[in-house]
């Protein structure tokens, strides 16, 4: 190729550049136009997932929300049963000091709840059986026992349960075990632990009682059958014990029996009208061949309201067959013993009236001392009675009076003074109806 070829041919190759880069040129703003919609897709792209994103978030905290929402309720509603359960419950974290504690044991232990938090449990008891109970917890054994606790106001018995349970703050202690606290939950058994005692002193002194005249009649019986068979005189001797201690044993069984019913119905009296003029007529009969046998007269002195008298009949019965028993057992031929039946007005207008019942003797009396033991059962005051002179009774009437009036809401009261005779009132409010209601039911 000549050099007008080669000259020609850059020529062609700079005009096919130019072209190109014309072409080029033109296609730019086609070109930033693709990009700029490229740009844009991206964008949106993103911005419609970081939108996403942000919902996703949003989501998550509201339901982070409504959960912590829902475990803050569950907390204060567990805080109220907590604080609403009536029996002492407290819980020491892994320094055994007090947590928790509620307001039944605030009221136990006699110490504000201030006072109590923060404190270590063996300054809150001192009992060494609790604070036992307490470390075997603290070592994770779950354990229980009644415990005898000193108090101001006397010794208490409680059921004391101790459990282990996990602290939810904390973590673990420093040897990299779980943190462990202690529950306790106290049970206050002292009522239970004194009918108990009760009970079982009953069933004690019941078999003594009933052991006395049992005993005595088998001496009799076989001292009958052996060498009184032919002594007259022994035998009517003997026959006079076995007859006085057949009926101390019907007195004692039907004591047993009035004071078993009475405790087993305490607080379901069934009120009747009782006509005081019944009474006296039934108590009348059955004290007469008592009275002609100890020269003692026997009268009463009722308002003529208590003809309208409503109560249990067989409460009232029991009360003045026992109050008049005794009265007439500790009496001296001669004197008399007088039931007196007055009426207290109520304290409002159309109130209900209380009935007053006074059994007063003339006997030797009660010495201080012992006034506050009459009501116990099987006590028996007999050398305030002089009790060489009188016959030994079974020592529960007293205690069964004591429950009858509790079961007709009433109170009982003694009076007495050494040589100088005993009152026993006995007062059952509202066993009067109001004025106003007797008019109108009749």
């Amino acid at each position: 190729m000549g050099a007008r070829g080669r000259r020609w041919f850059v020529i062609a190759a700079l005009a096919g550049v130019g072209a190109l880069v014309l072409v080029l040129i033109s296609l730019l703003p086609i070109v930033a136009t693709l990009l700029l919609v490229g740009a844009a897709v991206a964008v949106w792209l993103g911005a419609t997932e970081l939108q996403r994103a942000a919902r996703e978030a949003g989501k998550q905290a509201k339901e982070a929300q409504a959960e912590a929402a829902k475990l803050e309720s569950s907390y204060r509603e567990l805080a109220s049963y907590f604080r609403l359960i009536d029996e002492p419950v407290m819980v020491c974290d892994e320094r055994q000091t007090v947590a928790r504690v509620n307001e039944a044991a605030c009221h136990w232990l006699e110490m504000d709840r201030d006072d109590l938090i923060g404190r270590h449990v063996d300054e809150v008891f001192t009992n060494a059986e609790v604070l036992s109970l307490h470390a075997r917890a603290a070592r994770g054994e779950r354990c229980r026992r009644r415990v005898t606790i000193a108090g101001e106001n006397g010794y208490r018995v409680a059921e004391v349960s101790a459990v282990p349970v996990p602290l939810v703050r904390g973590g673990s202690s420093e040897d990299g075990s779980e943190s462990r606290g202690v529950l306790l939950a106290l049970r206050d058994v002292s009522e239970l632990a004194r009918a108990l005692e009760v009970r079982t002193d009953f069933a004690a002194n019941a078999s003594h009682e009933l052991r006395t005249p049992i005993a005595a009649l088998r001496g009799a019986v076989d001292t009958l059958q052996g060498p009184a068979a032919r002594d007259e005189a022994m035998r009517t001797r003997l026959l006079s014990m076995l007859d006085e201690n057949v009926f101390r044993l019907e007195d004692l069984i039907r004591d047993l029996l009035d004071l078993s019913r009475l405790e087993a119905l305490e607080g379901s009296a069934k009120l009747s009208l009782v006509p005081a003029s019944e009474l006296v007529h039934v108590l009348t009969q059955n004290f007469e061949a008592m009275c002609e046998r100890g020269g003692v007269t026997l009268r009463f002195e009722l308002d003529g309201e208590l003809e309208h008298l409503r109560t249990d009949r067989n409460l009232l019965t029991i009360i003045l067959r026992n109050l008049i028993e005794n009265a007439i057992k500790f009496s001296e031929s001669g004197d008399e013993v007088l039931v007196r039946g007055t009426i207290i007005e109520g304290d409002t207008p159309g109130a209900a009236r209380t009935c007053v019942l006074e059994v007063i003797d003339q006997g030797q009396g009660i010495p201080l001392p012992m006034q506050q033991r009459i009501f116990e059962r099987f006590y028996q005051a007999d050398t305030s009675r002089d009790g060489s002179k009188i016959a030994r009774g079974t020592g529960l009437g007293l205690a069964i009076v004591k429950h009858a009036v509790r079961t007709l809401n009433g109170a009982i009261k003694v009076k007495s003074v050494w040589q100088h005779g005993t009152t026993m009132t006995v007062e059952l409010a509202g066993a009067v109806p109001a004025v106003k209601a007797q008019k109108r039911g009749g």
